[in-house]
């Protein structure tokens, strides 16, 4: 007969001892928060382009910046060196550059096993960037914050 023991919860796996590691916050709150400020950048200046584009171009270097630090983080975690040139890589080539580290780093079939869930977590992040960036233009457009204009894509 077989005893059931809970796990420990003294017991933590490296990089896991608080609720969420630095490479967590910013794969589900960094990333996210820069991805939606920037569509509802887009949203609210839309008919200022140049205004909105500049700004869109800021948060898109943003988002590399901070999946460069992700990145680095997972490096130290898996004690693997990164090339002195990834950065400039991750800046220029973004997500590419990300898939190439994946695959360096993890092997052949790790690096395609966690491409997937790379390819997952993006679609997931737009799919919530759509029905929450939904949400709120029509609530600002309740509040009389934003014309009707936007709804139209006028």
């Amino acid at each position: 007969m077989y005893e059931f023991t809970p796990a420990d919860p003294a017991l933590k796996r490296p990089g896991h001892e608080t609720g969420l590691s630095e490479k967590r916050k910013i794969l589900l709150i960094y990333i996210p928060l820069a991805a939606f400020a920037s569509m509802m950048t887009g949203i609210v200046l839309g008919e200022n382009q140049q205004t909105a584009g500049l700004v869109q171009l800021v948060f898109g270097f943003v988002i590399n910046v901070l999946a460069l630090v992700w990145a680095k983080f997972d490096a130290d975690e898996r004690q693997y060196a990164l090339s002195r040139f990834f950065p400039a890589a991750v800046l220029v080539f973004s997500v590419l550059a990300i898939v190439y580290y994946l695959i360096r780093s993890r092997g052949a079939r790790g690096g395609l096993i966690s491409t997937g869930l790379l390819i997952s977590y993006i679609a997931g992040v737009m799919f919530a960037l759509i029905v929450v960036g939904s949400i709120v233009t029509v609530l600002m457009v309740a509040a009389g914050l934003l014309t009707e204009k936007v709804l139209d894509g006028s």
